[in-house]
């Protein structure tokens, strides 16, 4: 079991990417060390960096290629993506999420308004229950 909280943002974005955007890493390598990088592709295997094709020949590493993983658990424009990530996977998966996120809600001990809070609960949180929505196990 994943320990969420002992994770830093970037560490769980890059869950996020992984296991409900479902990211992947492409390696570019002519067997010239000068021409090989990595990049961040989202599922449709388009980069996630839209820009990074203007800055022709930039080489990185993988861990650089996961810096371009957006901040969902802080900018609320990127964790809309990852709700309509869950959404393409179906209802099910909709579900889960759902449920999950009540159920971190009440073992917060907030319940002065479940409803209110599953709505308008932290990123962090959204994005903890996003995982476990999509079997993996994050505490």
């Amino acid at each position: 079991m994943i320990a969420w909280d002992a994770l830093s943002d970037r560490e769980k974005e890059h869950l996020i990417g992984r296991h409900v955007m479902e990211y992947t890493i492409y390696h570019y390598d002519k067997d010239v060390r000068e021409r090989c990088y990595y990049m961040l592709m989202d599922s449709e295997g388009d980069p996630v960096n839209r820009q990074f094709f203007r800055g022709a020949g930039e080489q990185r590493t993988e861990a650089k290629a996961w810096d371009d993983c957006p901040q969902f658990t802080t900018d609320r424009n990127a964790f809309a993506a990852v709700e309509e990530a869950l959404e393409r996977r179906g209802k099910d998966v909709i579900d889960r999420y759902i449920l999950e996120l009540m159920k971190i809600i009440v073992a917060r001990n907030e319940l002065h308004s479940l409803w209110w809070n599953v709505h308008t609960a932290p990123l962090d949180i959204r994005c903890k229950a996003a995982l476990r929505a999509c079997g993996v196990e994050v505490g």
